[in-house]
């Protein structure tokens, strides 16, 4: 019996048929995983509260309120954050046990406490150009302003001291964050550099994230001390 030449015509070309189909198949998918891969690894942009906006207007925003650029929960995730926060904690209390403990020393409730902040190695704290004895200086001068405008508890925390001394400790006395307490209450995300929280014996603050300057210490302190 013989076969109809078309049927032949059609078991010949089979296998091509099916070549073509797997290799249109294999393209599909690769391109598929691909703008996958684009949309997963594009910058998504973020205001201060976490909620989705357009990359002009994220820009536009940093620039008119001068606010931090930082990293999300997500590597490619840019959020907005204030460089001053102020507020209210309450339980002061056991903020100033958990100090005293980590320090041994007595904390006064009656008197400010001034917090300088270290969040780990970074960009911004990693160049510093300044020696040891230049940060020893300037924190001399800082401690000496704060205390003539109110007498005040003054504790150096850190979260990580990769880096810290190296150069960047000024010989003061650091201590590691109790409990993670000052970064749960004040500094939730890596801020560049260092940073500073300000407390009234109130419980009262004002935290500066970000590039700590000794003029923001003080005037922090000159204005929650006019507010008793």
């Amino acid at each position: 019996m013989q076969l109809n030449p078309f049927i032949i015509h059609k078991i010949e070309y089979m296998p091509k048929i099916i070549w073509l189909l797997c290799l249109t198949l294999c393209v599909s998918i690769s391109t598929f995983s691909q703008n996958q891969e684009n949309e997963e690894n594009e910058i998504k942009y973020f205001n201060e509260n976490y909620i989705p906006i357009s990359k002009s207007a994220y820009k536009n925003k940093r620039i008119k309120y001068d606010l931090w650029s930082i990293p999300g929960d997500s590597a490619n995730h840019e959020i907005l954050a204030y460089k001053e926060i102020q507020g209210k904690i309450n339980n002061k209390d056991i903020l100033d046990a958990l100090l005293a403990e980590a320090t041994n020393t007595i904390i006064d409730p009656l008197k400010p406490t001034v917090i300088m902040y270290y969040p780990g190695k970074d960009i911004c704290n990693s160049t510093a150009t300044l020696p040891k004895r230049a940060y020893k200086a300037r924190y001399d001068k800082m401690e000496k302003k704060v205390n003539r405008i109110a007498e005040s508890t003054i504790v150096y925390v850190y979260k990580d001291d990769e880096g810290l001394y190296d150069r960047f400790q000024g010989f003061k006395t650091w201590i590691k964050d109790p409990n993670g307490i000052i970064e749960k209450l004040f500094f939730s995300r890596h801020y560049p550099c260092n940073s500073f929280v300000v407390i009234s014996s109130t419980g009262d603050f004002i935290s500066h994230r970000g590039e700590t300057h000794p003029e923001n210490v003080w005037k922090a302190l000159k204005e929650l001390s006019k507010r008793k």
